[in-house]
């Protein structure tokens, strides 16, 4: 990609792939601003260090990559109009469009998972808990006057008790549903990992020897 040659052979060939490869040399425009970006590309390999034989500086970089740069959403592909997702973000979104309990796992044990699963169901735990003492507070403080005025009050505050209290165990049986599975499907893909390992070991052993 770093060819001039290699741009007009495909914009003349397929412009469907000009634009998708357009649209990734446009993402290093904005990944590599200053120089520091660039020495750290090259330290990840994400730049080769010598084109054509000569070393890639800097200023050749920055010169061929910014005509790109000018490049707006429509001369791309539609793929690089929208920002790169972030693996936890993917993972948070797995279970609701891909039907996963994860996209990628970065963690290799449950229990990480699990942690972090339970983190923002703790915070609503304590907020829902801080309400409720709240309430409580308030309904002693009408049952020492006992005014009627309040009591619609009374019942808004036995209803949400109710459902708060019908939604923590729906939480809680969510959560242990969750560990069960999780439990059953790492059990089910050691096993099949382990079948694969043994059917590559018999098919190795059914290949014959090559040696006379």
């Amino acid at each position: 990609m770093l060819s001039r040659a290699f741009w007009e052979y495909v914009k003349k060939k397929d412009n469907e792939v000009w634009m998708a490869c357009a649209g990734f040399m446009r993402t290093y425009w904005y990944l590599i601003q200053f120089e520091v970006d660039f020495q750290r590309a090259l330290e990840l390999d994400l730049i080769p260090k010598y084109s054509t034989g000569d070393p890639i500086t800097y200023s050749r970089f920055t010169n061929f990559v910014f005509p790109f740069s000018r490049l707006s959403d429509a001369d791309v592909n539609p793929r690089y109009e929208y920002g790169e997702l972030r693996l936890t973000r993917l993972n948070a979104l797995a279970p609701v469009f891909l039907r996963k309990l994860s996209y990628f796992h970065i963690e290799a044990q449950w229990r990480t998972y699990i942690r972090q699963s339970f983190a923002p169901l703790l915070t609503v735990f304590i907020l829902v808990s801080a309400t409720l003492n709240a309430m409580q507070v308030e309904l002693t403080v009408q049952s020492l006057h006992e005014h009627r005025s309040r009591f619609l009050f009374a019942r808004l505050c036995t209803w949400f008790s109710f459902t708060v209290i019908i939604l923590l165990s729906i939480l809680a049986a969510v959560f242990l549903v969750t560990v069960v599975l999780m439990a059953f499907h790492g059990c089910y893909f050691a096993r099949e990992v382990k079948k694969r390992k043994k059917g590559d070991i018999h098919k190795a052993g059914q290949v014959k020897s090559c040696v006379v």
